[in-house]
């Protein structure tokens, strides 16, 4: 582990969320499910492996990473020059999303460390870009088997992706229009 994920992870662990940063196999998995748009959102980037993964798909200029962390937001910044970096909140980042473009929300927060009402501010959030931004979706990935939160009406979890090379397991899962019946 990173030294920086280190400290971060000791000085307040529920913002961190992850004992280890994600695995080569889960950042690829989730930047996989962001092809086919053209613009980018990473929420709680940490150390870059996803933001290195969706670097290897779309150009930089098409990828904003957002880091609540400073000392993390400085290590981003150091390590892709190319890449828009914000030091901020995952909340105002959505919330500053207009619907000029489909946007892949690649998402490493950890939902079910947060406080519960951070958590649901963040859900309702995502819900409004998501009907806000036709065409989008959201990519999360979790520890645990369940959806990371409540789908809002007319979307639905899809699991994508299971990958037990990461420490500890994870899956993705990916937000979308749900399927309507004909």
């Amino acid at each position: 582990m990173p030294l920086s994920l280190w400290k971060q992870l000791l000085k307040n662990p529920r913002a961190i969320g992850t004992v280890a940063p994600s695995s080569a196999a889960l950042s690829r998995a989730m930047a996989d499910e962001a092809k086919g748009l053209s613009r980018v959102l990473e929420l709680g980037a940490g150390t870059g492996p996803v933001t290195r993964a969706l670097l290897e798909r779309f150009p930089a200029q098409a990828i904003t990473s957002v880091e609540v962390q400073p000392a993390l937001c400085r290590q981003l910044r150091k390590r892709f020059p190319d890449v828009r970096v914000i030091e901020g909140d995952a909340l105002e980042a959505l919330q500053a999303l207009d619907a000029e473009e489909a946007t892949a929300v690649v998402s490493s927060l950890p939902f079910r460390s947060l406080p519960l009402e951070v958590a649901q501010g963040l859900a309702r959030e995502a819900a409004q870009m998501l009907h806000r931004c036709p065409g989008s979706r959201w990519i999360q990935f979790t520890y645990h088997h369940k959806e990371p939160f409540e789908a809002p009406v007319g979307w639905g979890w899809r699991r994508a992706a299971r990958v037990f090379t990461n420490l500890p397991p994870a899956r993705v899962w990916v937000l979308e229009p749900a399927a309507r019946d004909s």
